[in-house]
């Protein structure tokens, strides 16, 4: 049965026109006031502008006129044309709705949300009505609950006037008046009292109030006053916080100033001055759960650049520059590390007095391991020396000097060599020195005294080694208390002995043997008794001054501008 549908809205953001559809003549005439005392509608109350449209037709009976009654599916979709066009919300399909005396409503974008933003009109409803869509579209319009949005509290019920400059942000200048506020807005970037628009946020201030403070009132832990991220990776020459002074800003100047607020502790425990030094009023602590603690770096080709110069002042109590503390770990527990492209450590002492003074001290206590204080090494291609030791002094210098045993794998080529010792006759005021016995093959030498036995001979043992040691054996024989020329070597070292004889019975005879070193690392490094200089020693002597060569021209000594590669 064909039916007339009469459509009137109430109370909503929108205005229907009424069907094309002929409907009865005391609907058209209906007041909003009578429409809200309609059976079955719910209007809201109070002032906030809902996010949905509420919606109510009248649907009557196209032959009678009659009120219809009992349930429809209504189908509602909004379109930009009166007829075709692009669909811009919906279908929203609201099914089952209650029909009294003709009156349905429903509530618009409770079903399919959200509802357009209304910005650019022309809108147009289309209705289906169990699945009989209307013949005609009805055009959106006001309504007095729009109307009334744009009215504002207070404003003596008219509009709002006053104006403003494009691009700042609007301010209420009064309860109905706005104007311009100290923020602007230019192509995405904000501006708080400047018009310069060089960041995301530009903030500027010429009175004596703080041109950011940053307060959190949280008496929680784990809530940060500011954090800084940055997601993606930073070059080398960017940085999370930069901070510039105008030109002629005082050294002294504070760029980061740390306060205390407790009066137990001191009123700046930290600050950072504009000439880059740090000032503390205690110890500067960096905790790290993990991986580097504090890493800087310096990029300069000047004269003596320092990546970071630390110095410590004080009299009467041990002063420390820079203290390195590693715990104890599975592995090392390294106190500091150093790296450098020439020289890897460097300590200097210029002394006043005339205490002990250490450039570089090393010290290992405890343990059950190895210890060792001082440890070099040195590898490459070309001269390398795991310790170098200079002396330069006018009195007592020692290149190296070691209280205790001394060990040494490799070879020893000294220039000068012998021993001394506290002179046995003043042993309190003088030494005793001695020089080496010297040889150009490794030699071996073992004496004794011998007493032959009643047929004029001897038998000397030799310690069990000696001949898996020796070879080349030399041997000499002195009798005591007489002559005896017909001593000599009976037999020859065989069997760890050799056999004395031609002597008196009784007689005491010295003896030596000598030999030359056969065992395997005598075999693998003999002595080169004659050798050429290395290329870079060559015109360089042991002893420049014995032959009027400066102190330069000595074979291992190292410039000073080679020890730091800065001087």
């Amino acid at each position: 049965m064909a039916r007339s549908i009469h459509v009137l809205l109430v109370l909503t953001l929108i205005l229907m026109p009424a069907s094309a559809l002929t409907y009865p003549a005391q609907a058209a005439n209906l007041t909003a006031d009578a429409l809200t005392k309609s059976p079955g509608l719910d209007v809201p109350t109070g002032r906030v502008v809902s996010g949905t449209v509420w919606y109510q037709g009248f649907l009557a009976d196209s032959g009678s006129g009659d009120p219809i009654n009992g349930t429809v599916d209504i189908v509602a979709e909004l379109f930009n044309q009166a007829a075709d066009g692009t669909s811009l919300w919906g279908p929203e399909t609201h099914s089952s709705i209650s029909v009294a005396e003709g009156w349905f409503h429903i509530e618009l974008g409770s079903i399919d949300s959200p509802l357009p933003d209304f910005a650019d009109p022309p809108y147009y409803l289309q209705l289906t009505i169990n699945g009989e869509p209307f013949d005609v579209r009805q055009k959106l319009a006001s309504v007095p609950s729009a109307i009334r949005a744009g009215d504002v509290d207070g404003g003596g019920g008219g509009g709002i006037s006053g104006g403003g400059d494009a691009g700042y942000i609007p301010v209420f200048t009064s309860g109905a008046a706005i104007g311009n506020s100290a923020l602007l807005e230019t192509s995405g970037r904000l501006s708080l009292g400047t018009a310069t628009s060089d960041a995301k946020l530009r903030v500027e201030n010429a009175g004596g109030l703080p041109v950011l403070k940053l307060v959190n009132t949280s008496s929680g832990s784990g809530f940060d006053v500011l954090q800084i991220q940055r997601t993606q990776a930073i070059a080398a020459d960017d940085a999370l916080i930069q901070m510039t002074s105008a030109t002629g800003t005082d050294t002294e100047a504070l760029f980061i100033e740390c306060l205390n607020s407790d009066p137990s502790l001191p009123a700046k425990p930290f600050v950072v001055r504009a000439d880059g030094s740090i000032d503390a009023a205690g110890p500067l602590t960096i905790d790290t759960d993990g991986g580097m603690g504090l890493s800087i770096l310096a990029q300069t080709t000047g004269h003596n650049d320092y990546c970071l110069s630390v110095g410590a002042m004080a009299t009467g109590v041990n002063c420390i520059a820079v203290n390195g503390y590693a715990a104890e770990s599975d592995a090392y527990g390294i106190g500091g590390w150093f790296s450098g492209g020439q020289t890897g450590v460097k300590g200097d002492v210029f002394p006043t007095g005339s205490s002990s003074y250490f450039g570089v001290s090393g010290r290992c206590n405890g343990g059950s391991g190895t210890n060792t204080a001082v440890y070099g090494e040195a590898d490459g291609s070309g001269t390398c020396y795991g310790v170098y030791g200079v002396a330069l002094g006018n009195g007592i210098s020692w290149a190296g000097f070691f209280s205790g045993d001394v060990r040494v794998t490799g070879a020893i080529n000294p220039t000068l060599g012998g021993f001394q010792i506290d002179h046995p006759l003043d042993p309190a005021n003088r030494y005793l020195n001695h020089s080496f016995v010297e040889s150009p093959d490794m030699k071996t030498v073992y004496d004794g005294v011998a007493v032959l036995d009643a047929s004029g001979q001897a038998t000397v043992v030799l310690p069990d080694y000696f001949e898996a040691l020796n070879s080349e054996l030399r041997y000499q024989l002195t009798p005591v208390g007489g002559a005896a020329p017909s001593l000599h070597i009976a037999e020859k070292v065989a069997g760890g002995r050799f056999v004395i004889a031609g002597g008196v019975p009784g007689l005491e005879v010295c003896w030596q043997v000598t030999g030359v070193r056969r065992d395997e690392a005598a075999e693998a490094y003999r002595i080169d008794v004659e050798e050429l200089k290395l290329e870079q020693e060559r015109g360089k002597y042991v002893h420049p001054e014995l032959y009027g060569a400066p102190e330069d021209a000595r074979i291992g000594r190292i410039p000073d501008t080679d020890k730091t590669g800065s001087e």
